[in-house]
């Protein structure tokens, strides 16, 4: 009795370990009505989560990609030596229409490994240098999992077409392995 009372505690651990979801609120300038055609783009991550942050990249960048937007930028290294001016001179020279700041504003560990973590993502309009577009995104699930991370995609690109921020495309691309942890 004692051991199948364990095996359940098991499952349900292993169950709920497997389970992804992603949500996302935002809000958005009402009178700012473009859509980018060339973007850059930076995540920021906790080093326990910079894996991720590269399949996140990776996978924005690919359906920006797919509807016409130009796109550039890195996933930040925690322990970069790159200065804001060098960040600063990158983004002058790309000249984007706008930039995509993707950063990390918690992470929680499950069992040695990063198991749910909350982003802030901030749309700045390129020439006015302003804030039009904000969010926060809750991705809950194994970061190892590919499943985690194709959710998130998915959840940032429909957003963004829903607030009308890129192209409507019923196509929504993700990656197929995502990293070892």
């Amino acid at each position: 009795m004692k051991k199948l009372h364990i095996i359940a505690v098991i499952a349900v651990i292993f169950i709920l370990q497997s389970c992804v979801s992603t949500k996302i609120e935002t809000n958005k300038d009402a009178g700012y009505n473009q859509k980018p055609k060339k973007l850059y783009m930076i995540i920021t991550n906790a080093k326990d989560g910079k894996a991720f942050g590269q399949d996140l990249y990776n996978g924005l960048t690919l359906n920006f990609k797919t509807r016409n937007i130009i796109c550039d930028g890195f996933v930040r290294d925690p322990l970069s030596l790159k200065t804001e001016q060098d960040i600063d001179n990158d983004i002058n020279t790309f000249n984007p229409d706008a930039l995509l700041l993707v950063k990390m504003t918690k992470i929680t560990i499950m069992n040695g490994a990063p198991g749910s973590a909350v982003y802030e993502l901030s749309l700045i309009e390129g020439k006015a240098k302003k804030v039009v577009w904000k969010g926060n995104l809750d991705v809950y699930g194994p970061f190892w999992n590919v499943s985690t991370v194709n959710s998130a995609i998915k959840t940032v690109i429909n957003k963004m077409q829903e607030d009308q921020l890129i192209n409507t495309n019923t196509q929504i691309n993700t990656i197929s392995n995502a990293r070892a942890y």
